[in-house]
């Protein structure tokens, strides 16, 4: 009888382990790019790469699912953005904020944003998984349809006519989308997977200056890069180091010349209050919508000996510097603007 019952003890070890081997942790296969490499489900296939973005886009029945990696610009903290990450009272209805949690697999600490996309009578799930591997930004982006999200019963108190309480089920959708929150679809082990053996290749190696992101003025049909690392380069605008980075609290500062390096803004003086000022943030995979609040009317003549300070508090604004008179550096000019709305990338 002993050996009968330690029998079946270790059977439904077996099982159990069995189970969780296949059920828990999918079966899996190793991507590799020769820039980083990362194992995830069998069940995912390939649909897109572009090796230049560091990017690639994995798709399973419906749901997309579009893995990042990029370098990390200066002055930027991961924590730090998410933590000043805020979504304007009257931002754009299509793109919801939903909520922000953070959790550690394997020492490693991930950062989860959920948003509620609207696109007519559709609806639809974004979940981003933001983490840090080997000194680079590395994201997991997936959009999961109305279809694939769970309608369930639940049950609510509610008062009759004569204000007694009573508890009535009602069928809710939006609800459905807590559960994917919450990762009931059944893909946070996958995630958890890539997390785990993500790996960046050669890092030296992929060090270069770069740009995280443009920045648009349909007004003067401008459309340039952004960097961190100099002012001086063609076609690009400058991001102040200790300004905040776009949708973050506080005051996010962009500097270009007026005159030199293919003058980005040449033509700031044209933009009034009430235009639109865009930023493609490549980094959050965001497209920040600014409205232009003054223009010309911050003039810093002292800016040399005082140089230009920057809130790291507030409502969202964009300050945009350039040098005045034109041709000379004897003082700033300021263009004020505050964030509007925020949409997802592009990409």
């Amino acid at each position: 009888m002993k050996r009968y019952l330690v029998a079946l003890f270790i059977s439904c070890i077996l099982i159990f382990a069995v189970f969780y081997l296949v059920e828990v942790r999918p079966a899996t296969k190793l991507y590799d790019d020769g820039d980083f490499s990362f194992n995830y489900p069998t069940n995912w296939v390939v649909k897109e790469q572009n090796k230049q973005l560091g990017m690639v886009v994995f798709s399973n029945a419906e749901i997309n699912y579009t893995i990042k990696k990029q370098q990390i610009p200066l002055g930027y903290k991961l924590k730090e953005h998410i933590d000043k990450l805020i979504f304007p009272e009257n931002s754009d209805s299509s793109f919801q904020f939903v909520r922000k949690r953070n959790f550690e697999v394997d020492g490693v600490s991930a950062y989860e944003i959920t948003y509620k996309l609207n696109s007519g009578n559709e609806s639809f799930l974004r979940k981003e998984l933001w983490f840090e591997k080997d000194g680079y930004l590395c994201s997991i982006i997936s959009t999961y349809p109305k279809e694939r999200l769970v309608e369930f019963l639940v049950e609510k108190q509610v008062s009759n006519s004569t204000g007694k309480l009573l508890t009535e089920k009602f069928l809710s959708v939006d609800l459905g989308f807590s559960k994917v929150i919450e990762g009931d679809i059944g893909n946070s082990e996958a995630f958890k997977t890539i997390i785990r053996t993500f790996s960046i290749k050669n890092p030296e190696m992929n060090s270069y200056p770069f740009s995280w992101g443009k920045l648009i003025i349909p007004k003067i049909g401008l459309e340039c890069s952004i960097r961190s690392d100099t002012v001086n380069e063609y076609n690009s605008v400058y991001h102040y180091p200790g300004s905040v980075y776009p949708g973050e609290m506080g005051e996010c500062g962009i500097m270009g010349h007026y005159t030199q390096y293919s003058a980005p803004l040449s033509k700031i003086d044209q933009v009034k209050p009430g235009d639109q000022i865009f930023i493609d943030d490549l980094l959050a995979m965001k497209k920040y919508v600014y409205t232009v609040v003054s223009n010309g009317e911050d003039i810093r003549w002292d800016y040399l000996k005082n140089p230009i300070k920057f809130e790291q508090s507030g409502e969202p604004r964009l300050l945009l510097v350039t040098c005045f008179p034109p041709g000379r550096t004897s003082a700033a000019w300021i263009l004020h603007a505050r964030l509007t709305s925020v949409l997802p990338s592009d990409l």
